[in-house]
């Protein structure tokens, strides 16, 4: 599926694309290698005005991005329905994934 045929919501974040996109039931966008825990804890209690959770690129140690030892700290961003994102965790180890 192209990023395009998504809506506005993910076209509007093109600085938080990556290589994979799910969307949920509910419309929810989760772009890019982000670790399940993150994914779960977003839709156990969806904050309010989000529309999804990226992780953009492909971080090195990332889930489905493993290389050996090699690890890249990473941010996965809360992505807002007014256009803004905020961090939604910082991941500095492979231990916090």
């Amino acid at each position: 599926m192209e990023a395009k045929s998504l809506g506005p919501h993910i076209v509007g974040h093109p600085e938080y694309h990556s290589c994979h996109t799910a969307v949920t039931s509910d419309g929810y966008v989760f772009e890019g290698h982000i670790p399940a825990r993150f994914v779960q804890q977003f839709l156990e209690n969806p904050p309010a005005g989000a529309i999804g959770l990226s992780v953009p690129g492909m971080p090195a140690g990332s889930p489905g991005m493993e290389m050996g030892d090699r690890f890249m700290p990473y941010q996965v961003w809360l992505l807002k329905k007014d256009g803004s994102a905020e961090v939604f965790a910082s991941v500095s180890s492979r231990d916090q994934q």
